[in-house]
């Protein structure tokens, strides 16, 4: 039973998300606090697993409190809400395993625990994310959640789990910046390290399979080489 804290000073928002936790599996409610020191005492008092935090309350919010978290060696597993995504980009390196924007949906909450239950069983490090503009938002993407990226025009689509996003980052600085996570196969393709399942030779084009994916990716000649050393490495 994952044991949860749930923080919220609006009332209602607390209401709905009872709801929402009582229709998970596997999930108790062992407390629930509507600004941080109540929250603090809770944490104390009933050692939670999982804390849903919302991020902006009047007192303070959930990211000093989760700042104040890692100082305890029974912290709980942080889950971020807001009611602004533009505000999930604060969950950004507070080692927080999900964020959900409110209102809050019954699968993405369920999404957010299960994510959390793993973290819990130690199947599962803290979350790296990928801050990408999408127009005028910003979108925050798990790396784990991520197959390929691949660049169109002035564009690069992310390919991940729950779908695809257009983001106005090239390659050249993914590469750069996520260089230990992922692998260039293609002058206009990186793939996520992990994802990395088979390759076959189809009438001299060489396709590279991808966990995850039903898409095959062609490597270039010039990448070949490293992708074949990667793959006898880590079979």
């Amino acid at each position: 039973m994952l044991k949860v804290l749930l923080v919220d000073d609006e009332p209602l928002a607390r209401t709905r998300l009872k709801r929402l936790l009582g229709q998970c599996r596997d999930v108790q409610l062992v407390a629930e606090a509507d600004n941080v020191e109540h929250a603090w005492e809770a944490i104390h008092a009933h050692q939670p697993q999982v804390a849903l935090l919302d991020i902006a309350m009047p007192d303070g919010d959930g990211l000093s409190l989760a700042a104040r978290l890692r100082s305890l060696s029974h912290a709980p597993v942080v889950i971020f809400t807001t009611a602004y995504e533009e505000h999930a980009l604060s969950a950004y390196g507070h080692a927080a395993v999900d964020y959900l924007v409110k209102p809050v949906r019954q699968e993405r909450l369920q999404e957010a625990l299960e994510r959390a239950r793993r973290y819990c069983a130690g199947q599962q490090h803290e979350p790296r994310w990928l801050r990408a503009r999408v127009g005028s938002r910003i979108q925050l993407i798990d790396l784990d959640d991520i197959i390929c990226c691949v660049a169109e025009d002035k564009y690069t689509t992310v390919h991940y789990e729950q779908g695809e996003t257009v983001v106005d980052i090239s390659l050249a600085k993914l590469e750069q910046e996520f260089a230990d996570f992922f692998l260039r196969i293609h002058r206009s393709a990186l793939v996520a390290r992990h994802r990395l399942q088979g390759l076959e030779n189809q009438q001299g084009r060489h396709l590279l399979s991808l966990r995850g994916s039903s898409v095959q990716l062609e490597v270039s000649r010039r990448h070949l080489p490293e992708l074949r050393r990667y793959l006898k490495e880590h079979s």
